[in-house]
């Protein structure tokens, strides 16, 4: 195989991290890659670490972005500048195994899928162990039920995040979600909008059951700081969208409904224990499950 993967790694004051993950992606034992990593405004030595590696290897490229708006943005950014027939995601400070481009493509090549989806394994920063799941399915394909099944009840993050999947550029000759690929404006779950319209789009997707890809847990990341007022309405916005997006190929059912209300059920229980029941996005969740009580 000589098809060109385009690697998109987002980062943002990672100093710690961001090594590792680069020299995973360096390690690969596909070697045809273009690196794209996206400095998204780093204030610590995120940005020296990423020139760095620029001179050690001809094929990583960097943009360093005068101001932080997100990890959509960046991914819409590299999206725009690089150049492989396929793409795949990795957060700055996650890593994948050496294997991991090379077993997708050879995936994606010889059962002529243009998605490939695999699991994760975590690692906890602050307990320093990994934890592995079951892979849900074996290696082979994913059909669409299968997937919005899984996706529906959130039995693990991977069908509905960025990063630990291969992705042909076709999927992304027109934009995901308004002007975007990403959409830029939400800081909470911006993946989980568009990750399943790209299954959508594709011919085929594959599964493979191996884990590849690791997810570090990190106290201070995006997903695991208090819940917040933007957070929550990026949240409820993209669980509605998700409601919608399912009733317009005819898939919203009552196991899709009671899942939605679980999820934001949650998410009002997280605004309470911050003291935030006054806000606007705490109403709004509370008028939305008051209507599937009607009846009961």
């Amino acid at each position: 195989m000589d098809k060109l993967v385009s690697v998109i790694i987002t980062a943002y004051n990672i100093e710690q991290y961001i090594e590792k993950c680069l020299d995973s992606v360096l390690n690969q034992t596909y070697t045809n890659l273009e690196i794209m990593v996206v400095d998204d405004a780093s204030t610590d030595k995120t940005r020296q670490i990423c020139d760095e590696y620029v001179g050690k290897d001809s094929r990583v490229k960097v943009i360093h972005l005068s101001k932080n708006e997100g990890a959509a943005n960046a991914r819409n950014l590299a999206i725009e500048n690089t150049n492989g027939e396929y793409l795949t995601f990795i957060d700055g400070d996650d890593w994948v195994n050496d294997n991991y481009v090379e077993e997708f493509l050879d995936l994606a090549e010889k059962n002529n899928a243009e998605a490939v989806i695999g699991p994760y394994y975590r690692f906890s920063d602050k307990e320093g162990m990994f934890y592995f799941y079951d892979a849900g399915y074996p290696t082979g394909e994913l059909t669409l039920d299968d997937y919005f099944r899984a996706r529906t009840l959130k039995q693990v993050a991977w069908y509905a995040t960025a990063g630990g999947k291969l992705y042909h550029r076709r999927l992304f000759e027109q934009k995901l979600y308004g002007a975007d690929y990403f959409p830029s404006d939400v800081i909470m779950g911006e993946d989980q909008l568009i990750t399943h319209r790209l299954c959508l789009r594709a011919n085929r997707v594959w599964y493979d059951q191996n884990a590849c890809y690791c997810w570090r847990i990190r106290e201070n990341s995006v997903t695991q700081v208090s819940m917040t007022v933007k957070k929550a309405n990026d949240y409820l916005e993209g669980e509605m969208q998700y409601l919608v997006d399912l009733m317009m190929i005819g898939r919203l059912d009552e196991t899709a409904i009671r899942a939605f209300q679980n999820n934001i059920a949650l998410v009002k229980n997280e605004l309470a224990a911050q003291g935030l029941q006054n806000s606007g996005v705490y109403h709004k969740i509370c008028q939305v499950l008051s209507l599937g009580k009607r009846g009961e």
